[in-house]
C-alpha cells in the first residue's frame, strides 16, 4: 500500500513538472510530408542511403490554383548508400505562398548501425542552409486590401 501511494506522489509530482516546462513541443514538419512514405529521407535524415544505390525523387505540388499568391512547393533530394553503414543525402527545396518564400538546401550524413541479422539503428544529421523572406513581387498596391481575394474568402474585412 505504501509502495502504491508513492508511486502515485511521484506520477503526479512528474505530470506536473512535465505540464510547467512542456509549454511548447515542436516535431519535424515538412510541407510534402504526405510523399514520406515514397520517400522516407524527406522527413527523417537517417534514411538517407537506407536502400542501396542512389535514390533521385523530385515534387511539386499548387494548391487553389485561382487564387493570387496560390502556395506552390518544390523539392529534390538525392540520397545514396556509399557502403553499408554510411548514407549521403542532399535535399533542396522551395516554397512560395503569397508573400513568404522560403528556399532549404541541405546535405546529410547518415550512419546505419547493424544490431544483429535483421535490425539497424539508423542515425542522421543534416546541414545547410534555410532562407525565409518577405516578397512584394506580383503584389498589387492598386487593389484595396479589403477587396483582396484572400481577404474576402476567408471573412475578414
Amino acid at each position: 500500500m505504501k509502495t502504491y501511494s508513492k508511486f502515485k506522489r511521484t506520477a503526479i509530482v512528474l505530470s506536473l513538472l512535465m505540464a510547467a516546462l512542456g509549454k511548447e513541443s515542436k516535431a519535424q514538419l515538412t510541407q510534402m510530408g504526405i510523399q514520406y512514405f515514397q520517400n522516407q529521407y524527406l522527413g527523417n535524415p537517417a534514411m538517407a542511403g537506407i536502400e542501396s544505390g542512389l535514390n533521385l525523387n523530385i515534387g511539386y505540388r499548387q494548391q487553389w490554383n485561382s487564387m493570387p499568391g496560390a502556395p506552390v512547393t518544390q523539392y529534390f533530394t538525392a540520397d545514396n548508400s556509399m557502403s553499408k553503414k554510411v548514407g549521403l543525402g542532399l535535399n533542396l527545396y522551395n516554397d512560395a505562398a503569397g508573400l513568404i518564400k522560403k528556399t532549404k538546401l541541405m546535405g546529410t550524413f547518415a550512419y546505419h548501425l547493424p544490431l544483429n541479422d535483421d535490425d539497424q539503428l539508423h542515425f542522421g544529421i543534416s546541414l545547410g542552409f534555410f532562407h525565409i523572406f518577405f516578397t512584394n513581387a506580383g503584389w498589387s498596391t492598386s487593389t484595396p486590401l479589403s477587396k483582396t481575394p484572400t481577404i474576402t474568402v476567408f471573412g475578414f474585412k
